[in-house]
């Protein structure tokens, strides 16, 4: 595992580093969807953000959750979300990042270790494909409610588009 961040300016670069990035990153994505209420093929920003948490110190995840959840709520403001939309799609990711990076942490604690590897992979796509069940069903049940498409085709899609994502960081 990553050293610790050793001054609150040092942590506090990261973070403002890491929220610049995510938010870039889901802007983009955003931009080739079309609008409010369409989804991405491939959703990047929660993979980012695992991979992320998982190189910092535990302690130090709250700052970074926040971080993300304020990117990705801005990126959506900037696309055109509704501003109660764009937080419930925030708070659906950050609670997938949050499963995924909090089981991997616990069952693997040192994703450094070339021996745990196998185990790591297991582990990673196991809480991956449960995260990311539970985030879309979280976003699909919010749009039905709102009229903004299907309650499988949302599922259907967001899962796919965050699984890979996920897998690919």
């Amino acid at each position: 595992m990553r050293a610790a961040i050793q001054t609150p300016a040092r942590l506090w670069r990261d973070v403002v580093a890491m929220g610049v990035l995510i938010g870039l990153v889901d802007r983009l994505l955003l931009e080739f969807t079309g609008g409010p209420g369409e989804l991405a093929a491939i959703w990047l920003g929660n993979g980012f953000l695992t991979g992320w948490l998982l190189s910092r110190p535990t302690p130090t995840w709250p700052y970074y959750l926040l971080a993300g959840l304020l990117a990705d709520v801005f990126a959506r403001l900037a696309s055109g979300f509704e501003p109660l939309h764009a937080v419930t799609i925030g708070l659906a990711n950050v609670i997938e990042v949050l499963i995924v990076a909090g089981i991997v942490r616990r069952k693997v604690p040192d994703i450094g270790d070339p021996k745990r590897w196998i185990e790591l992979g297991g582990i990673a796509t196991a809480s991956t494909l449960a995260a990311c069940a539970v985030s879309a069903a979280l976003v699909s049940l919010v749009n039905a409610l709102r009229g903004d498409g299907h309650l499988l085709a949302g599922v259907v899609s967001w899962y796919a588009a965050h699984v890979v994502g996920m897998v690919i960081f």
